[in-house]
């Protein structure tokens, strides 16, 4: 699986806008099936919500919600065995193992947080960033 974040806001890290990125929006495509996974209109806090429930589920299988900013839907995310599940509105439309969704999902932010920050190093400096850094670190600790 190959997981990629795209957004239309990527020109904002060269404007003097670019404090406002985290807060446009995001699609989370899986590029081998070419279909869009997630979508929310604000992404720094979306893309952390993710891994803040990747890293629960290493501890506990459970079914934990992630609002859609900007929508009223919530996705509903759930590890079974060695399974991730998502679902959106009763419609369920991710059933993948848990590590391979795991690492692809580091993978796509590990190159997220490299591309933003060739674009604008400053960028690095903000809560949101730093957060999803963080994320990657755990990750990297943990496996």
């Amino acid at each position: 699986m190959k997981i990629e974040f795209i957004s239309n806001a990527f020109e904002h890290l060269k404007t003097a806008y670019y404090e406002d990125f985290f807060f446009q929006d995001v699609e989370v495509r899986d590029l081998e099936n070419d279909r869009v996974l997630l979508t929310s209109d604000f992404q720094g806090k979306f893309l952390q919500l993710i891994w803040d429930v990747l890293i629960e589920f290493e501890s506990q299988k459970t079914i934990k919600k992630v609002k859609q900013y900007g929508k009223k839907n919530f996705y509903l995310f759930e590890r079974v065995d060695n399974h991730i599940c998502i679902e959106l509105n009763g419609e369920r439309f991710v059933d993948e193992d848990y590590a391979i969704f795991h690492e692809a999902y580091y993978e796509a932010t590990k190159h997220y947080l490299q591309f933003i920050r060739r674009e604008n190093p400053r960028v690095a400096l903000q809560e949101s960033f730093q957060q999803l850094a963080a994320s990657c670190s755990y990750f990297e600790r943990r496996f």
